[in-house]
């Protein structure tokens, strides 16, 4: 009976410490990014998930920082495309 007990123990101590970090490829990124510039929701839930993210970088989690820099990274780009002034011949 203690081994079942220790093992169900176990069991759910791995569950409940497993990484529950989502990873997005850099295209998926910069369509979130893009449509949180056209809806209000799709921005509100962009701003949720970097906020997860950072919460979880600040707890040392190393895949959610990565994740974080990752989006800081497209949308800093973005910014400064936006902010240069065009170019005229």
């Amino acid at each position: 009976m203690k081994k079942i007990i220790i093992g169900i123990f176990s069991l759910f101590l791995l569950v409940s410490c497993g990484n529950s970090i989502k990873t997005y490829s850099k295209e998926e990124k910069q369509k979130m990014i893009e449509l949180s510039d056209q809806n209000s929701k799709s921005k509100q839930e962009l701003e949720n998930i970097l906020k997860d993210l950072k919460e979880k970088a600040n707890k040392g989690n190393n895949k959610a920082e990565s994740e974080y820099e990752e989006f800081m990274t497209l949308i800093n780009s973005r910014v400064k495309i936006r902010q240069t002034t065009p170019i005229k011949l």
